[in-house]
């Protein structure tokens, strides 16, 4: 999912079913930090298909989390299990590092930075901009997200093909 989505670990850990709307392909994730509202988060159709294959271990209510620790299902995972499992995996980083792998990798591929930062939920450095444009650029984000996943789909598959040129 952090791949998916590009969003912090602390934000996958909280999720709970009922911040996912999967008919319309969309996560409301609830604010944090500083934020003041819901970030609106495209989610890729392998995305989608993730949360659907371990929504029946779960999903027993709307306020469950989606990731719950494995000793206690009323907590969410911890941070821990996210930087093991990276760890167990081969990857020599913590979780926050995928973070900046998504970053990174929409960036090479020629996505709009302006998009990559809206989608990774980076307040606005410039306090004008920041009091007066409120833009999401959903559709955008949407098409950036969904050209990420199958480029990651690529690189599990050995079938990689360059998207620089298909970027939005």
């Amino acid at each position: 999912m952090m791949l998916y989505t590009g969003m912090r670990q602390a934000s996958i850990r909280r999720a709970v079913w009922r911040d996912f709307d999967l008919d319309n392909a969309v996560w409301n994730r609830q604010p944090e930090k500083a934020d003041k509202e819901a970030h609106i988060i495209p989610l890729p159709k392998q995305a989608i298909a993730l949360l659907e294959e371990i929504r029946p271990f779960t999903a027993q209510g709307q306020e469950d989390y989606v990731f719950p620790s494995v000793r206690a299902t009323y907590r969410p995972m911890s941070e821990a299990a996210i930087s093991q499992a990276i760890e167990r995996m081969g990857f020599p980083m913590v979780g926050h590092g995928l973070r900046g792998v998504v970053s990174t990798g929409l960036n090479e591929l020629g996505f709009n930075p302006r998009l990559v930062e809206v989608q990774l939920g980076h307040k606005k450095t410039d306090a004008i901009e920041a009091a007066y444009n409120d833009a999401r650029h959903y559709k955008e984000r949407q098409h950036m997200m969904q050209s990420w996943a199958d480029y990651l789909d690529g690189l599990k598959s050995g079938k990689v093909v360059p998207l620089r040129g298909n970027a939005a």
